[in-house]
Order: structure tokens, then sequence, then C-alpha cells
């Protein structure tokens, strides 16, 4: 009798739960942020070598991950635009390789963020220009969803 009373008590047991079902895997959101915004450029110092005379646009973006899924960086670019004429000032690319040694790390865990500084040169002929710094982070999350964010950071300089 014990055993059916197990029994009866997992089939009850089972029917109050539901049916599980396997939707799909939730997919990271990245949000983007810099600091300071606007971005103001200025002379390069003499982290910048031997580019006398050249200028440079710093900021520290924040890479936030609010959905719960932690994320991979795999990589990105920066572009900066001039608005008055639309010529591209100067512009790189990220990879991994570029987070870790600028910001630690190139994982961001779920819901979780990283500072990740970043900067660009451009010639002296640009001084005082009104431009765009266009940011595009790019990443892999633990779910295997490429995502992506993008954000345009007012400058001049």
């Amino acid at each position: 009798m014990t055993t059916r009373r197990i029994l009866a008590a997992a089939l009850v047991l089972a029917g109050c739960g539901g049916s599980v079902t396997n939707g799909p895997a939730p997919t990271a959101v990245l949000t983007l942020t810099a600091s300071p915004n606007p971005v103001v450029g200025g002379l390069c110092g003499s982290d910048c070598g031997n580019l006398e005379g050249e200028r440079q646009a710093l900021t520290d973006l924040t890479i936030r991950e609010t959905a719960g899924v932690g994320v991979h960086l795999t990589g990105g670019s920066q572009v900066l635009r001039d608005n008055a004429t639309g010529a591209v000032m100067n512009m790189s690319g990220f990879i991994p390789s570029i987070f870790i040694r600028d910001a630690g790390t190139a994982r961001i865990p779920a819901s979780g963020q990283l500072v990740f500084p970043t900067g660009i040169h451009y010639p002296a002929v640009h001084a005082g220009a009104t431009a765009t710094f266009t940011f595009t982070i790019e990443a892999i999350d633990d779910n295997g969803h490429a995502v992506s964010v993008t954000l345009a950071v007012p400058t001049t300089g």
C-alpha cells in the first residue's frame, strides 16, 4: 500500500507543476554610456609618443549588461567624424585583447558592468571642430547570441 501512495503522490505533484517548456534562451542586453559626455578634445600629452601637435579625445565607456546574461566582448569600433564635412577624422577597432589591456577583462557578468577607458588621436587640422564620436561594442552572450550596442557622443576640440 505504501508504494501505491508514493506513486499517487508523485503523480499528483507532477500534475501540479504543469508542463515544463524549453523556450528560447534569454539574450543579453547591453547599454553604453560615456563620461565625460560631451567629450572635449585637447592636445596630445606625453602618453602620445611622437605625435607632436596631434589632438586626442578621451572618455570612459561604461558597458552594462541588463538582462541577467553574461557576455564576452568580441570587438567593436570607434569613429570620430567631423559634423560639418562628414569627414572621418580618425577611426579604430577594438579586439578582446584591448578590453583586457585597458579594462582588465573582456567579460561582463550577468547584470554587471565594465568601465573601459578609450580615446582616439586626430590631426591638428581638426582642432576646434564639432564632431561626433561613435562607439560600437560587440559581444557574444553566455547563450551564444551575438549582441551589440552603439553610442554617439558629441565632441568638440
